[in-house]
């Protein structure tokens, strides 16, 4: 099994999230309650879940993580909303206020 089970307290809705979903692993190592989104740190990237669609969005290596592994426990939310999430090959954070994700499809001619 594996992954991350939301529950939304107004609705009531329990959501098993695995890599069925989207998750880039199924082996979670950290979790970060934002607004509107959980983050989550696993064996292959970063990604986040959407609360009220229980959409996930991934964000694998080749997006400029330290490595492909991050570290079980190794994450924080500053006062500001920085994230910090700790890996095997060293430390990454970011706002994610900030970032930016395109749903445009590119064209093959």
């Amino acid at each position: 099994m594996g992954g991350v089970t939301v529950f939304n307290e107004k609705t009531g809705v329990v959501k098993n999230i695995t890599e069925s979903e989207g998750l880039p692993s199924h082996m979670v190592y950290g979790l970060i309650d934002n607004g509107d989104k959980v983050w989550i740190s696993t064996t292959k990237g970063i990604a986040s879940i959407d609360k009220k669609k229980y959409t996930v969005t991934s964000y694998h290596p080749n997006h400029g993580w330290q490595g492909t592994e991050f570290s079980e426990g190794a994450y924080y939310q500053d006062f500001k909303g920085n994230l910090f999430f700790g890996g095997v090959e060293g430390l990454n954070y970011f706002n994610p206020r900030t970032i930016c994700s395109s749903n445009s499809k590119a064209k093959l001619n």
